[in-house]
C-alpha cells in the first residue's frame, strides 16, 4: 500500500474542473514529484491529500487514512510546506514552540532543538520569523513540518521562490531527510532540472489527468533515454583496458576516464549489464543519473496528448 493513494478523484471549481478522475499511488519511502504546468491540479491535490480541501468525488488515503473524514490522524503523521510560507513577526524559535507544543505537548522544547538542527536554522533562532530571506523561510517552513517526526512529508512548489542557491541546498535536505531518517516525500514541482537530483518517482499530471507515473529509472527505459552510471575504479586494475573491453562487449554511448573514475552512458539495459560486470572485479556505482527528466516529461506528455 503506498503512503498516498488517489482512486479515480474529481475536484471542480464552480465550471472548472481541477481534477478529472485523477489515479496515482506514492511508494513508501521515496522522493515522489508530481509534476506538471500551471493549473494542472498539483496543489488541488496536495490540499485533498493533507484534508484542507474535500474532493467530489473518488476515494484518498494517506497513511491508511481518509484526510477528510479522518484529519487529525493524517496530520498527527504528516507534515506540509505550502507553497509561499506565511509567518507572524515573531521570533523563529517562539514559532516554533508554539506549534511544538500543539503537536507534542510535554517536550516540546527537546523537539524545537532537534528540527533546528536538522533544518539548519540555529543561526536564526532569535530573528523575527517574517524578516527572513526566502531561503531560511522555507527552512523554517520545513522545520515547522518536521515537528513530531511525521511518516510522510508534503511540499507545495518547495523551491520555486529561491534563488540557485538556496534552491540547491532546500533539495540537499530534502534528500537527506528521506535518505538518513526515512521520510517519505510527496513534492509538487515544475523544476526539472533541479528536481531529477532527488525524484526517485514520478507523477505526471495535466489538465487534471495523470498521464504517466512510475518509478524515474522505470520510465527512462520506456522512453529509450540515455543513462550515465559514474564508477570508482580501485589501483591496480588498467582503466584502458577495461574500457575497451567494454566498448568491445557492450553497445555504450560513450566512455570517458576521469582520474580514477570511470564514467559510462548508453540505455538502461546496457548500464545494468555494465554494472553487474564491473561489479565482478570489485568497481564501485558511485552516481546513476538518469536522463534528462525534461525530455521524459516532453515524451510521456507528449504520447499522451
Amino acid at each position: 500500500m503506498g503512503v498516498v493513494e488517489f482512486e479515480d478523484v474529481v475536484k471542480s471549481y464552480d465550471s472548472t474542473q481541477a481534477l478529472r478522475g485523477a489515479t496515482f499511488e506514492v511508494p513508501k519511502n521515496c522522493v515522489a514529484g508530481l509534476v506538471g504546468p500551471n493549473g494542472a491540479g498539483k496543489t488541488t491535490s496536495l490540499k485533498i491529500a493533507i484534508g484542507a480541501l474535500r474532493r467530489d468525488y473518488g476515494t484518498v488515503s494517506v497513511l491508511g487514512y481518509d484526510p477528510w473524514e479522518e484529519p487529525e490522524r493524517v496530520r498527527a503523521l504528516t507534515g506540509f510546506l505550502p507553497e509561499v510560507p506565511q509567518f507572524p513577526s515573531v521570533k523563529v524559535w517562539k514559532l516554533l514552540l508554539h506549534v511544538a507544543k500543539l503537536k507534542v505537548g510535554s517536550g516540546a522544547e527537546r523537539e524545537v532543538r532537534r528540527v533546528s538542527r536538522l533544518v539548519g536554522i540555529k543561526g536564526v533562532m532569535g530573528k523575527v520569523a517574517s524578516k527572513l530571506s526566502a531561503g531560511y523561510r522555507q527552512r523554517v517552513a520545513l522545520a515547522l513540518a518536521m515537528i513530531g517526526e511525521p511518516k510522510l512529508l508534503i511540499l507545495d512548489e518547495p523551491a520555486a521562490n529561491l534563488d540557485p542557491g538556496a534552491r540547491s541546498e532546500l533539495y540537499e535536505l530534502i534528500k537527506n531527510l528521506n535518505k538518513d531518517y526515512g521520510v517519505s516525500i510527496l513534492l509538487s514541482t515544475h523544476i526539472l532540472a533541479e528536481a531529477q537530483e532527488i525524484l526517485d518517482y514520478l507523477i505526471i499530471i495535466s489538465k487534471g489527468v495523470i498521464v504517466a507515473e512510475g518509478w524515474i529509472t522505470e520510465l527512462v527505459r520506456e522512453a529509450k533515454l540515455s543513462v550515465r552510471a559514474v564508477f570508482r575504479v580501485p589501483k591496480g586494475i588498467e582503466l584502458r583496458r577495461l574500457v575497451t573491453d567494454l566498448m568491445s562487449t557492450y553497445e555504450v554511448e560513450g566512455v570517458s576516464i576521469k582520474g580514477n573514475e570511470l564514467v559510462i552512458e548508453g540505455s538502461s539495459d546496457v548500464v545494468r549489464r555494465v554494472k553487474e560486470y564491473l561489479s565482478k572485479y570489485g568497481i564501485e556505482l558511485v552516481e546513476e543519473r538518469t536522463g534528462d527528466l525534461l525530455t521524459l516529461y516532453n515524451r510521456l506528455v507528449g504520447g499522451a496528448s
